[in-house]
């Protein structure tokens, strides 16, 4: 388990969960509370010179995450995948890499690590 004293952010996960008759996509809220995001800022040099390439990796330990509906009601546990959006700090970024992370001696998944955009 992560230590609960570095898991101190909440996020938002929209997942995809269908589509509506107009073929839109329709998708589900859930908050997540004790979460860490940790950002990391980047530059690359390219034909078009220097961009911003940053990136934010979320951390999600199963274990001592507490999922709720965004009207604060208990919500069954929601592990992001590839292609949902996680809003953090009131902007969206989409999720590009999900990574099960284990013990060396165990083969349980110890957390997630979430790779944002």
């Amino acid at each position: 388990m992560i230590k609960s004293d570095l898991l101190i952010h909440s996020v938002r996960v929209l997942s995809q969960s269908g589509i509506d008759r107009d073929g839109n996509k329709t998708t589900t809220e859930t908050v997540i509370n004790h979460v860490r995001v940790e950002y990391y800022n980047a530059v690359t040099q390219g034909t078009a010179g220097a961009q911003a390439a940053d990136t934010m990796t979320l951390f999600l330990d199963p274990a001592r995450a507490e999922y709720q509906t965004t009207t604060g009601e208990s919500a069954a546990a929601v592990i992001p995948a590839e292609g949902d959006a996680v809003v953090f700090e009131g902007k969206q970024y989409e999720v590009k890499k999900v990574t099960p992370r284990s013990t060396q001696k165990s083969a349980v998944i110890h957390h997630y690590e979430v790779d944002l955009t």
